[in-house]
């Protein structure tokens, strides 16, 4: 998922500007330099949710539904951390088509 807040005459521009980004990433990959920063901001965001009573509550919750527990959500995050550019770049040219995403614009458009 992704997502934009905008003032509304810009939603048509901010939603052209996401999927060109979305399209670059796809063609012309990422450096390892940003994949670094993204996986340390992967990681930042998960040490910053865990302070936060309502999404660790949820965290328990849905780790409840799955049948899983936070160890897992750690071994995803190891796993994040282990990623390649190449791999993620190839992932994304398997599974995310730009053209066929569902593209969604709410909020005063009028």
């Amino acid at each position: 998922m992704s997502a934009a807040f905008c003032a509304p005459q810009n939603a048509k521009k901010a939603m052209t500007g996401l999927i060109e980004e979305l399209s670059k990433l796809i063609d012309k990959g990422l450096s390892d330099g940003e994949l670094k920063e993204h996986k340390k901001a992967f990681q930042a965001k998960f040490d910053n949710d865990l302070t936060n009573d309502e999404i660790v509550a949820m965290l328990l919750d849905r780790s409840l539904v799955t049948g899983r527990t936070l160890a897992f959500q750690g071994e995803i995050n190891k796993k994040v951390q282990s990623l390649s550019a190449t791999q993620v770049v190839s992932a994304l040219k398997k599974w995310v088509k730009p053209e066929a995403l569902i593209k969604v614009r709410a909020g005063d458009l009028n």
